[in-house]
């Protein structure tokens, strides 16, 4: 059966060719005969165009005679029919080509373009594009929506190497991917707008290197860092690609290194080390390092308690025995106990640095006696009790500790003799010492001149065994080098006054006032440098106003922390009076209150200067941290200005201005009112700046006197100490009430399109052009 339907349908369409053929072979042979009779084709073309549109419609016309079909043997078949069919195969022929081709092209094929081809602007449907003409090199591949990839696709680099691939939204990169780099993977996650974007990993050289969160192509929120052998070296919180919050890191092996905040991929904020096995270090880190003080913990018990260099015991500190009583309180030095500050102790003072851990006194030792603390392994020979002269320490010596956790000669732990000078070496016989742990035997020796003693470190097979320090003379003289060390600081202070009272007297014609010393907060370069960035005259009125609050608060904060160190250096000689017995618990409350409140203070000072910066860099202005900022100032006597005078030029300068107004009686009002208040203003400020001068030079007499008598002994420290911070705190408030003055005769300036600047040579370099082109 269905060989009978093929071979009919072969037949019917063998009629049809045939047919066809015989119909176009018959006009074809009697259009020839036509042409052979015309000799005039123009005359006959009207005749010809009008035959053929009458054929054509007779044509089309339903058939009414055997004339309207085509005969081909034992078929007529109809012309009309014939035609139709003909047209519509033309027709099926150009949809074909130019609507279904494409349709199949960009739906069910993929096409193969060069980069440079102009059809792949608008392009709807799946593609190759090439980086060469010859398309050997893939550039991307997948599917265009007008020109764009959406959806998944793939990207090569140069090489024809896969680049990427994974998700496309709009051309770029967005979804889940896989990114590769010289054909090896460089990252597998979440993509957005083409970076990195949420949940990822991140490889280099197709070795892991991070897991975690991205944002903006790099690591940010939790995650975890890994070394190239596999192991994690950093898990916690990212931010811009660095470690940032709270995190911990670990070496190659997987050993904890640190434990808590982090900063631009430092340590920061609270934070512990672990710099061996069964220790510890917390502290508050700044940069990478602990800043300030530690607390160090061996076998989870407190080791060390006090300041540092870094990791390194430096300055004031407490060590502690494993049973947790105090086996040393007082000064450290390069990791170990500052043996140069303990020979100018006297005797009851070592023992009481040498804490709870117990001592042991030998007596007739070299002419004095020796107080040994077996648990440290320190000892000191002291002198004897003369009428004149308490017990004093004469020599220390440092040897082997009963308790081994305690690491203190050189070359153990973070023990150095950094800053010490080049030794003397040499081999000596050492014959034993009561009361110091350390044989008769011979030994190297290294000698060391350090200010105020000598030292010297012996060592067994370059092991250090053995670190003395010792007076050059017999009885200690340590109370010669202090005064003389407190004279030279009252001599300093004295020279710091008479130059700011210099620089006080120079204010009161034009120009600013000068610091009397350099203030760590700002620095030196003009202050007119630092408005070069603001763009109109009122601009430069707020930034100037922004770099005197900063400038204040430096200030202030500067004679703050002067303070604090001396409220600190006191509290330490309370702390030891009341340890000793000799002071009370009243005098340490009140310094620890007095210590509490200053940081308060510093606190506030140090928040008001970020943002006096912030708001002088919104007017402008540059970073008052760079400017010597004592330039700002200006100082001069108000009472001899005129009202009317400078009404006269503020209505000049708006008129100038463009201000309509400014010839109105009641803006003339204003302004006159403006700059009697301003001046008003301006001469209670100067009389400020008297008193506040008169005050402090009251301030710096009396401190001044503190000084001279604590040099020759009828004051004391704490007088002398109370004295400088009064003398401070009166300085603030000069440098306050100039601060006042200067921001009222900004104001003036203000009204008066810069008047103070001319007249005063205030800052004119910097604010007149500005004052000039508003006025123009």
């Amino acid at each position: 059966m269905l060989s009978h339907l093929l071979t009919q349908l072969l037949r019917s369409f063998g009629i049809f060719f045939r047919t066809i053929r015989a119909f176009f072979t018959r006009r074809l042979v009697g259009l020839w005969a036509r042409l052979k009779r015309l000799t005039n084709f123009s005359r006959q073309a009207t005749k010809v165009a009008a035959d053929s549109l009458q054929s054509a419609a007779a044509i089309a016309k339903k058939p009414t005679s055997r004339g309207d079909y085509v005969e081909t043997g034992r078929l007529f078949i109809s012309k009309k029919f014939l035609l139709t069919l003909a047209v519509g195969v033309i027709v099926l022929a150009l949809l074909a080509y130019f609507v279904a081709w494409p349709f199949l092209l960009s739906h069910f094929f993929t096409a193969h373009f060069y980069v440079g081809d102009n059809r792949i602007e608008n392009w709807t449907g799946r593609v190759v594009v090439y980086s060469d003409a010859e398309k050997t090199l893939p550039l991307y591949e997948g599917r265009l929506e007008d020109g764009l990839l959406q959806g998944q696709g793939r990207e090569y680099d140069e090489a024809g190497l896969l680049l990427y691939e994974g998700a496309f939204a709009d051309g770029r990169r967005e979804g889940k991917g896989t990114a590769y780099e010289a054909g090896l993977l460089l990252y597998e996650g979440e993509f957005a707008d083409g970076l990195y974007e949420g949940e990822g990993t991140l490889y280099q050289d197709g070795v892991l290197l991070y897991e975690g969160g991205f944002a903006g192509g790099v690591q940010s929120g939790e995650g975890m860092a890994y070394y190239a052998n596999g192991g994690v070296q950093y898990k916690g919180a990212f931010a811009d690609g660095l470690y940032e919050g709270q995190g911990t890191a670990y070496d190659e092996q997987g050993v904890k290194l640190y434990e808590g905040g982090f900063a631009q991929g430092l340590y920061s904020g609270e934070g512990s080390l672990y710099p061996a096995e069964n220790e510890r270090i917390d502290a508050v880190f700044a940069d990478g390092a602990p800043d300030g003080s530690i607390q160090w913990y061996k076998a989870g018990r407190l080791y060390y308690d006090g300041e540092a260099d870094g990791t390194v015991p430096m300055g004031f500190g407490t060590l502690y025995t494993q049973s947790g009583k105090t086996a040393y309180v007082g000064r450290m030095a390069n990791g170990t106990v500052d043996g140069a500050w303990l020979v100018t102790l006297t005797a009851e003072e070592f023992r009481e640095a040498l804490g709870e851990s117990g001592t042991a006194d030998y007596d007739k030792v070299s002419g004095g006696f020796v107080i040994s603390s077996p648990a440290i392994g320190l000892s000191a020979l002291c002198s004897y009790q003369t009428a004149d002269s308490e017990p004093a320490v004469h020599t220390v010596y440092l040897s082997a500790p009963r308790e081994s956790r305690f690491a203190l000669l050189p070359g153990q732990a973070n023990v150095t003799l950094d800053g010490w000078p080049a030794p003397a070496v040499s081999t000596r016989q050492y014959s034993k010492t009561d009361g110091v742990n350390l044989s008769t035997g011979s030994y190297t020796s290294e000698v060391y001149a350090l200010d105020g003693c000598n030292a010297e470190v012996l060592r067994k097979n370059d092991q250090a065994v053995l670190v003395r320090w010792a007076l050059a003379t017999a009885l200690p003289a340590a109370s010669d080098a202090d005064a003389a060390a407190e004279a030279e600081a009252a001599a300093k202070e004295q020279a710091q006054l008479e130059a700011f009272l210099a620089s006080l007297d120079r204010m009161n014609g034009t120009g600013a006032v000068q610091q009397s010393a350099e203030n760590p907060y700002y620095g030196q370069a003009d202050v007119s440098g630092a408005f070069s960035g603001c763009a109109i005259a009122s601009d430069a009125a707020r930034a100037v106003e922004a770099m005197l609050d900063y400038w204040e608060n430096a200030e202030q904060r500067a004679a703050l922390e002067g303070s604090l160190t001396r409220t600190q250096e006191l509290l330490r000689d309370a702390q030891n009076a009341q340890a000793s017995g000799t002071g009370s618990a009243d005098a340490v409350s009140a310094l620890q209150s007095r210590q509490t409140e200053l940081n308060g203070q510093i606190s506030v000072c140090t928040t008001e200067m970020a943002k006096a910066a912030m708001e002088a860099a919104a007017a402008g202005g540059g970073d008052p941290a760079l400017y010597d900022l004592s330039g700002l100032s200006v100082l001069f006597d108000p009472t001899t200005l005129q009202v009317n005078d400078l009404a006269l030029v503020a209505a000049a300068y708006a008129q100038a201005g463009g201000d309509a107004d400014s010839a109105d009686s009641a803006a003339d009002d204003a302004r006159t009112l403006a700059l009697k208040t301003a001046l008003a203003d301006l001469t209670a400020a100067y009389s400020g700046v008297n008193s506040a001068r008169s005050t402090y030079e009251q301030a710096a007499s009396a401190a001044s006197d503190a000084a001279g008598a604590y040099a020759m002994g009828t004051g004391s420290k704490a007088g002398w100490y109370e004295a400088l911070s009064a003398r401070a705190d009166s300085q603030t408030a000069l440098y306050q009430a100039v601060g006042v003055f200067t921001r009222q005769a900004n104001t003036l300036n203000e009204l008066t399109g810069g008047w103070v600047s001319r007249t005063q040579d205030w800052l004119a370099e910097a604010l007149l052009p500005l004052y000039d082109t508003s006025a123009q």
